[in-house]
């Protein structure tokens, strides 16, 4: 029984993940591009590639990671992602004057947000079946 559990949380946690290389894929090419390459402002790039890419990957793990039916789960979603996004904005505009690239400090930030994100709150919070 335990080696079954064992084997569907990996599978979940995989699913995760690329769902999650996704997302920081496509921000990390936004911001750069956008930013970095073409001088747009650093917090409407990170706010709209953020809601863009947030309720894409909402769906994705509800559906496809978590399979998950609980009608609740997106007004949760809405709180929760604001309130990390909001985190992740405000560190990484923190770091900003220390790297050459605006993507730098994004995906720095991210990865923590990232962390958090799973462990704390997807799994055993948001998302629930």
């Amino acid at each position: 029984m335990r080696n079954k559990l064992d084997k569907k949380n990996l599978i979940i946690y995989l699913k995760y993940q690329l769902n999650s290389a996704l997302s920081v894929s496509l921000r990390s090419i936004s911001i750069y591009i956008f930013t970095d390459l073409m001088s747009y402002s650093y917090s409407f790039v990170f706010w709209l590639s953020f809601f863009i890419v947030s309720l894409n990957s909402f769906f994705i793990q509800k559906k496809f990671v978590f399979k998950s039916s609980n009608k609740k789960s997106l007004d949760k979603f809405i709180f929760v992602a604001m309130f990390l996004g909001t985190l992740e904005y405000f560190f990484s505009i923190l770091l900003l004057d220390y790297f050459q690239l605006n993507v730098i400090p994004f995906l720095i930030v991210g990865f923590l947000i990232y962390v958090v994100r799973f462990l704390l709150i997807y799994k055993n919070i948001l998302i629930k079946k």
